[in-house]
């Protein structure tokens, strides 16, 4: 009788253990099915967020390329359009040139050249006497243009709010012009190229001062050079500006 129930016993206890042991696997493969599933879901997560941050760095990429592409086109177009400016610049200045220099020939032509000298009856005003008699005192011995250029310089102080408004005003300021001080001003009287000069600046508007209002014969360091900005020289001038 107790050996039956010793081997009742035993089998039970193996049953047991038994059904224990399928409950732990059980238990094993629900766990390690859930972790695989969660390692699935990880991956498949980290892998999606990997892909998207590719596709963002592409589109990145692609819009830096974009970006490049667009300013390589609008540096070029640039490039282009001031050779397109600087082409047409020239063609300007060439045209201007040109007019420039056949508004010099007429006003060459305004009077014959052996007419040495004009008095003040031969002239519309004062002023227009004024600037050729101070283009002759400056400038006797230099060309048309010479002479225009210093007539140029007048009228340049006269439009220049830190000089004196008025033609006589600007040519008689103290120690501007030292012919107008020294008495050569009222010695001299405008000739025929004088005359061609006023005509030239005063008919053509004619103007290659580049802005002067200062000039004097050309030489060493002087004041003029020190204090101001220099411009070009013409003949035996240099012309200057306020820098």
């Amino acid at each position: 009788m107790d050996t039956r129930r010793n081997v009742k016993k035993t089998t039970t206890t193996k049953r047991r253990k038994t059904a224990r042991k399928d409950h732990c696997e059980l238990l094993l493969a629900a766990a390690t099915g859930c972790v695989m599933a969660l390692s699935f879901i990880f991956i498949n997560n980290l892998s999606t967020g990997y892909q998207q941050q590719n596709v963002d760095n592409l589109k990145t990429i692609k819009a830096e390329e974009n970006v490049d592409k667009a300013r390589v086109k609008y540096e070029s177009d640039q490039q282009k359009k001031e050779k397109s400016f600087q082409k047409l610049l020239k063609q300007v200045q060439k045209e201007d040139e040109k007019q420039q220099q056949e508004q010099a020939k007429l006003a060459m032509e305004q009077l014959p050249s052996n007419v040495d000298e004009l008095e003040q009856g031969a002239f519309e005003s004062e002023d227009d006497y004024i600037l050729a008699k101070m283009a002759m005192a400056e400038a006797e011995d230099q060309d048309t243009e010479g002479k225009a250029l210093v007539i140029r310089v007048i009228l340049n102080r006269v439009e220049d709010e830190h000089f004196p408004d008025t033609i006589k005003g600007v040519v008689s300021q103290k120690n501007a012009f030292t012919p107008y001080w020294n008495g050569r001003y009222k010695k001299v009287k405008p000739d025929a190229d004088c005359y061609n000069a006023l005509i030239l600046v005063k008919n053509h508007d004619w103007d290659k001062s580049h802005g002067a209002t200062y000039f004097e014969m050309t030489s060493g360091s002087t004041w003029h050079t020190r204090n101001l900005k220099r411009l070009f020289k013409h003949g035996c001038h240099t012309f200057y500006k306020e820098k």
